[in-house]
């Protein structure tokens, strides 16, 4: 706890009730007492459980972007990542990330069953720095991979203060592999980072920023007796790709080697959770760097992105912060994918994506695969559809010899290949439901799940009549149709009313004026608009009474007066009379 306390990127601690029991795979909603007076609740979109000791539930906090998700045409990320919540459970333990409204709150065990919450002022991590691949030894440009999915193995040191800091090390470590595969997920990039094994090596964390640059090069040296030695036989045992070691050394959140080769595949992480520091040192090995005006190994856009002019502001996973600060979102940069609408990089300068794609397959082959291995894949399908959407959910790289789906209340529910053409049920309401796929090989089988939200269709065109119920004869009516096209898509308006009754043009606008025929009583008529955007329409109907123009009153009857005079008019009651015979005080009828 005095760790936490001591640390300068803490601003509140706050001791949490946590019953661990209600953690399973099947809770579907979490409060969360943040600090005094802010509790937000998380809905689940995913959980994995590989084990009976480890569950990892993924949830989403109210999205507070202004851009619809679903209208963006397949560019907007699927998650708002300033306000999404990740925990593991790991026996009685539970630690986990909670970004609300971009400020992060860790959740963290301190032994004897108790948990507590940390507030943590991100901008008060140090920065992190990079080590340049030595040039003779740097891999050339790489060709497109070829495999679906690419499945990179890292192996896990921790350093006597890191294990004093979290003594949950497995619990720990799977927050930190479930964050930076859900980033690669989210970004659509197929790359899965397989736990190579955690380990605690008796090797105790160096002063200052050389001690931390010769902690790197200790972790990397096989000579090294207490740490590269030991090091480098779990390597070889585990076939891990890369090696990364968990340290609680304040010089810097993280330093890694840019570009790696396999001699050079280390890097070293001071906090690695919340801030995705863990993935941003792999991104690094990948051959990413932070801005461009510094070398990112042989490619040119290889950058992390800023955005800084629109509130609320973000970061992906390589950029440094900004001035006022941006929180990092879990996304890698890539100009054809939109945060809040916004673009996550420049073409050109920040494409994270295009380079781990690029260098994947090199980083997955440093070692052979392990011979007993069991299924991995990345389940793909659209966190947001609308009721009766069709859409396709698959498995990305799946090394499966078998699929077992189970998709209730979609059509159809169940499926044995590795994708599925599904329909989403029809909902009057916003509803989330659940689509698992099991995987199975040789060596065991592995589960996956998303929890999808459905939504209510949304109508193509939606268009409303303003005309007034009546009009008098030979009047004018006003007539007017609200519409919206909800695919952005120009409108046409075509009008039809009773024959006879009207005469006037809207000219095919929104709106007009016509004016009704001379009627000799009241009579019932129809205005109709059909409104089309040249696929979808919908045709709306008004009736209108055209009122028969009353005669002006004549003078009213008076009973003391004489009418002598043949057709001379009085009125009475509302209606006119004529003289017909000599009259006094008599009423008319």
């Amino acid at each position: 706890m005095q760790a936490i306390l001591d640390d300068k990127a803490t601003v509140k601690v706050n001791r949490l009730t946590l019953n661990v029991e209600v953690l399973t795979e099947d809770t579907q909603e979490l409060a969360f007492p943040l600090e005094e007076g802010v509790v937000v609740v998380a809905s689940k979109f995913q959980v994995e459980s590989p084990n009976t000791a480890l569950l990892t539930w993924h949830g989403r906090l109210p999205d507070q972007r202004t851009v619809n998700p679903g209208a963006q045409a397949g560019k907007e990320v699927p998650v708002d990542e300033l306000n999404s919540v990740l925990l593991v459970r790991h026996g009685n333990n539970v630690t986990g990330s909670i970004h609300y409204l971009g400020q992060l709150y860790q959740i963290m065990p301190v032994g004897a069953g108790e948990h507590v919450i940390v507030k943590v002022d991100t901008s008060k991590y140090p920065e992190d720095i990079v080590l340049p691949s030595e040039p003779s030894r740097e891999l050339p440009p790489s060709a497109p991979a070829r495999n679906a999915l690419s499945i990179i193995r890292v192996l896990l040191i921790y350093t006597n203060q890191a294990k004093q800091a979290w003594p949950d090390m497995d619990g720990h470590a799977a927050l930190m592999f479930a964050e930076a595969n859900q980033g690669m997920t989210h970004s659509q990039v197929p790359v899965y980072f397989e736990n190579a094994g955690v380990y605690h090596l008796d090797y105790s964390d160096l002063p200052g920023a050389d001690g931390y640059s010769k902690m790197l090069a200790d972790l990397r040296t096989p000579a090294h007796a207490t740490l590269g030695g030991p090091v480098n036989v779990l390597r070889e045992q585990q076939r891990a790709d890369l090696v990364v070691m968990v340290s609680k050394a304040p010089a810097y959140c993280g330093l890694a080697y840019v570009n790696s080769t396999k001699e050079l595949a280390f890097s070293i992480v001071s906090c690695p959770t919340g801030n995705y520091t863990f993935a941003h040192e792999m991104g690094h090995n990948f051959g990413l760097n932070h801005y461009s005006d510094v070398p990112a190994g042989r490619y040119g856009d290889g950058f992390g992105y800023q955005q800084s002019w629109y509130s609320p502001f973000w970061r992906t996973t390589m950029a440094y912060d900004c001035k006022p600060a941006c929180p990092r979102v879990n996304y890698w940069s890539n100009p054809e994918r939109t945060y809040n609408g916004l673009p996550m990089g420049i073409a050109g300068i920040h494409n994270s994506v295009r380079v781990i794609n690029l260098r994947r397959e090199v980083l997955a082959n440093f070692y052979p695969p392990l011979d007993a291995q069991l299924p991995v894949g990345q389940l793909e399908v659209p966190l947001d559809v609308e009721a009766n959407q069709t859409f396709v959910a698959r498995v990305i790289g799946g090394t499966a010899l078998n699929y077992a789906w189970s998709a209730p209340d979609f059509r159809p529910e169940v499926g044995s290949t590795d994708s599925l053409i599904l329909k989403a049920p029809n909902v009057a309401q916003t509803l989330q439901k659940s689509i698992s796929v099991t995987l199975t090989n040789a060596h065991g089988s592995i589960p996956l799940n998303k929890t999808l939200t459905i939504r209510p269709a949304v109508a193509p065109i939606t268009a409303t009549m303003d005309i007034p119920p009546t009009v008098i004869a030979g009047g004018q009516l006003p007539v007017k149709v609200d519409a919206y096209s909800a695919t952005d898509k120009p409108l046409t308006y075509a009008w039809s009313r009773t024959p006879g009754m009207y005469t006037g043009t809207t000219g095919g606008r929104p709106s007009g004026i016509y004016t009704a025929a001379d009627v000799e009583k009241d009579t019932n008529t129809t205005i109709d608009v059909t409104v089309s955007d040249g696929k979808d329409e919908v045709k709306r109907s008004s009736n209108v009474v055209i009122l028969a123009a009353q005669a002006l009153c004549a003078a009213p009857w008076e009973e003391e007066k004489i009418y002598a005079t043949l057709n001379e008019k009085a009125s009475y009651a509302g209606y006119n009379y004529e003289v017909a015979h000599w009259t006094q005080r008599q009423r008319p009828t």
